[in-house]
This record gives C-alpha cells, sequence and structure tokens, in this order.
C-alpha cells in the first residue's frame, strides 16, 4: 500500500507538476495517458489532504478507464483509487475497490491482478484489525506470487504478512517473514527494499534489546542506505548504532557513528548542532578532554554566527550540565550564568527558572546558603507565574533543604509540605516521594 506521507508546506507548488503532465496528455489527446495523469494528480491531492478534490480526479480516471473499454487500465485504477483511501483511513470504501479489482481479475483470469488486490485488501484487514480475512487474503495473495514464480509480488507480500504477525504480537513469525522478505529483495538486487526490511527486524531487535544484533543490522541497513542515497535511512541506523554501541560498551564505535551522523547532517544543513552535545560527552567519556572543548566551543560559536540566541543558550544550558558532570562547578557557573542572561534578554522564563535553579544548587553545594535561599526564591517566583509546577516543586525542595541547613526546622517543614502538593498536583510520583522522604526526616529531626 502506498505510503508517501509528504510534509508539504506549499501545496499548490508541490501539485503544479502534475497540473501540467495532465494538461500534457490532453494535448496529446490519449485516452490511457489522460487516465493515468488524471490518477497521478488524485493521488497528488490526497498527499495534500485535498481529499475530495483527489476523489474527483480518481473518479474521472476511472470513468475514461471504462469509456476505452480497457478492463486492465479501469482495474488499475481502482485500484489506485482504494490505495488512497486506504492512506486516508476510508477503510471500508477501499475495501470496496479491491473487490472490484478481484473482480475483474476473475473475469480477466489475471492472477498477478488477483493477487495484488488481495494483497492490498489483507492490508486494509490488518488497519481495521480483522486478523482472520487479513492473514488469508494475505496467504493467498502470497500463494498466487508462488505459483507465478513472481519474486517481487512474494516479497511485498511476505513483507506485508510479517506486519501482520507484528500487529498480533506475533513476533517469532514477523521475524521469519521480514528475514523472508529480506532474502527475496537481495536475490532481486533491489537494495532500497533490503534496507527497509532489514530495518523491520533491527526495530524487532530493539524491541527485544538484543543489542548485538541491533549493531550487525543496522551496520547493513547503514551501508546500503548509504549506497542508495537515502539520507534519511542512513541517518536513523546511525542513531540505532549509537545507542547499541553505548549499551555494549563501545566508546569509540559510539563515537565514529556519531562523528559520521554529525558530518552528513551538516553537509544538509551547515548550522546543524542536533549531535554536538552527544560527541562533547562521548568525548569527555573518553578523556579526550581538549578536543571535547574545542567542540563545544565550535557549536557555540556556530549559533552565534548564526545569530541563533535560543540555540546558544540551549547549548550553554547542555555545556553546564556536562561541567557538573565532571565535577568542573566553576566552569558551570560560568556557562550557565551566560545562559541566563540570553534567558532573560529572550524572555525564556522556563529556562530563566530552571538557570536560577541550577546555580542555587551551586551555591548550595559551594556552602554559600544566603545565596542558594535567594536564587531559589527568584526562580520560584518565575516558576509560580508561568505554573510550572514541577520547577515550584524542585525550588521548594531546595529552599526545605537550605532552611534545614540553617536549622530552620519549621519553615523547612513548611515548603517539603508545599513540595508534596506540587508534584502531587501534577502526578510526579517519583519526586513527590523523595519529598515524602525528606518530610519524615525533618519530622523526626523534631
Amino acid at each position: 500500500m502506498r505510503n508517501d506521507n509528504h510534509c508539504l508546506s506549499d501545496s499548490a507548488t508541490y501539485l503544479t507538476p502534475y497540473r501540467e503532465a495532465l494538461s500534457k496528455a490532453r494535448q496529446r489527446g490519449n485516452p490511457v495517458g489522460i487516465s493515468e495523469a488524471l490518477s497521478e494528480l488524485g493521488l497528488a491531492l490526497f498527499q495534500v489532504n485535498e481529499f475530495e478534490k483527489g476523489a474527483e480526479q480518481l473518479d474521472l480516471a476511472i470513468a475514461l478507464a471504462q469509456k476505452s473499454e480497457d478492463r486492465g487500465l479501469e482495474a488499475r485504477q481502482i485500484g489506485t483509487k482504494g490505495l488512497a483511501l486506504a492512506d486516508a483511513k476510508a477503510f471500508e470504501t477501499a475495501a470496496q475497490c479491491f473487490q472490484q479489482v478481484i473482480d475483474i481479475a476473475a473475469e480477466l483470469n489475471d492472477r498477478g491482478l488477483r493477487s495484488d488486490a488481495l494483497g492490498n485488501l489483507g492490508m486494509v484487514f490488518v488497519e481495521t484489525g480483522d486478523m482472520g480475512l487479513a492473514f488469508s487474503s494475505l496467504q493467498e495473495a502470497l500463494d498466487i506470487a508462488v505459483d507465478l514464480e513472481d519474486q517481487r509480488r512474494e516479497m511485498v507480500h511476505v513483507g506485508n504478512m510479517g506486519h501482520a504477525h507484528l500487529l498480533a504480537a506475533d513476533i517469532e513469525n514477523a521475524l521469519i517473514c521480514f528475514e523472508q522478505a529480506r532474502e527475496l529483495a537481495h536475490d532481486l538486487n533491489d537494495p532500497r527494499s533490503e534496507a527497509g526490511y532489514l530495518t523491520n527486524i533491527g526495530v524487532l531487535a530493539v524491541r527485544l534489546d538484543d543489542q548485538e544484533k541491533i549493531l550487525d543490522i543496522f551496520e547493513q541497513v547503514r551501508e546500503l542506505t548509504h549506497r542508495t542515497g537515502d539520507t534519511a535511512g542512513e541517518m536513523n541506523a546511525l542513531n540505532q548504532l549509537i545507542k547499541a554501541a553505548t549499551a555494549l560498551d563501545h566508546p569509540e564505535k559510539a563515537l565514529a557513528y556519531t562523528r559520521t551522523a554529525q558530518k552528513i547532517a551538516r553537509d544538509h544543513s551547515p548550522a546543524d548542532s542536533s549531535y554536538d552535545n552527544v560527541l562533547v560527552a562521548q568525548l569527555f567519556n573518553l578523556n579526550k578532554t581538549e578536543e571535547a572543548h574545542e567542540q563545544m566551543q565550535q557549536s557555540i560559536a556556530t549559533a552565534q554566527a548564526a545569530s541563533d540566541q535560543l540555540r546558544e543558550m540551549e547549548l550553554l544550558i547542555n555545556q553546564g550540565s556536562v561541567y557538573v558532570d565532571r565535577n568542573s562547578i566553576e566552569e558551570a557557573s560560568q556557562v550557565w550564568n551566560r545562559a541566563l542572561e540570553l534567558a532573560v534578554a529572550l524572555e525564556e522564563h522556563h529556562h530563566q527558572a530552571r538557570l536560577l535553579g541550577y546555580l542555587s544548587m551551586i551555591a548550595a553545594e559551594s556552602g554559600d546558603i544566603g545565596k542558594s535561599i535567594a536564587l531559589s526564591e527568584e526562580s520560584l517566583e518565575i516558576a509560580s507565574k508561568i505554573e510550572d509546577r514541577r520547577i515550584v516543586g524542585e525550588q521548594q525542595i531546595s529552599l526545605s533543604m537550605a532552611y534545614r541547613d540553617l536549622n530552620h526546622l519549621e519553615k523547612a517543614r513548611d515548603l517539603c509540605r508545599q513540595a508534596i502538593a506540587s508534584f502531587q498536583e501534577v502526578g510526579l510520583t517519583v519526586f513527590e516521594d523523595k519529598a515524602r522522604l525528606l518530610n519524615q526526616e525533618l519530622e523526626a529531626a523534631g
């Protein structure tokens, strides 16, 4: 079934080549060409969510095929309409279209056409949860393809059977189907389909938390997607490889994957910094401290050059977290203060409250309780105004602990009870439980 889901900001621009193709087909006056151009325009209209207009064009394509008395063309156009309707989740009408194609296939004694229509009908049943009908339709479609010795049809139907098994929570049989489909794609020398089925196998490996298999499968996906120029597929594979290598404690591998992903992202968009923070953390973990600092400064400089103060602020926040993890408190304080200046200038109140909380924590760690209280109170005031109950609760806890250290136990207990209420209000159970433990400690202290 078709699944091209375009993200379109300008529908008119997207539709222009389809309208032009229809105009040229009409000038040539070939009914078959006009029918096919109408069908393509109809599909394009569905892709931009203009369903009524799309259905009109698809119906015109079918009517023209009927007028030309070409039953094969008519069946193809009805099937195309079924695919469009299925993607639009109009499953009942889509099923009717595919049943019409099955009827025409019987009339024409076209088993390949019947196989395709049964496969599409089976996937509609998968979507509607009619799994008995889904498996019977898909199995008949597959049997016909095998009997016809049509490997491409066999590949498609086996792959769809895998999706049906997956929806039925039968991971074992889903895996068997995806493996078979992948082998068929390999035999057909179809690297794009092979990468797709390998990705399905990899997703199952992720579900089963089989990190070694994830590494093996997505290495193959990466090679195939790189070969076919599928950048999105390659980036997805690299993301999985980064996670798997990290989970398997292969830091050098994880770093290599991240470097590759960063390069691809920057080749596409020079200002892209989506992998910078991961790369910095990996470099620090490998004690490549100098390179880590260089990477952080480069990322910030890129944001500054683009006058992207929001991105600069976010990078500084993450940079401070890295410094804290490495117990470089003074450096963390410096970058968080710079980030706070940007948050104030940008009127980013959530980040402002969060950063004040971070700086309060540093002040407390340094033994400056007075400064810690002042910062937490400022954070609490902002968080209350923007109704961020998590930050409110966190700062109430921070203040409670500060007053406990000053032996102002009654004030500490009152703030702790307020924090419990704040966390309870938004269902932050873990935070609430920790606050209750602190409250018990405070009650026991008298």
